[in-house]
């Protein structure tokens, strides 16, 4: 069994405490598109006019639960 030298330790303790690149991160929630009846087409149309990629409507585990458009930035 090999010994782990001081920098391939420090490398590893850096990699775990980087903040992680999920899905998570490329997703806001839209500010023009407040409504109680979401729709993808039109979640998609205003998040475009704010000057993102994309938009869908998600399930918000609130109570109560809700749609909500969000908008891809990535």
């Amino acid at each position: 069994m090999g010994v782990l030298k001081v920098p391939s330790l420090l490398f590893l303790m850096l990699l775990l405490l980087a903040p992680a690149s999920d899905a998570e991160t490329c997703k806001e929630a839209s500010e023009s598109y407040t409504t109680i009846k979401c729709r993808d087409d039109a979640c998609a149309k205003a998040c475009q006019l704010e000057g993102f990629i994309d938009g869908t409507c998600e399930m918000v585990w609130a109570k109560p639960v809700f749609l909500r458009c969000f908008c891809n930035l990535c």
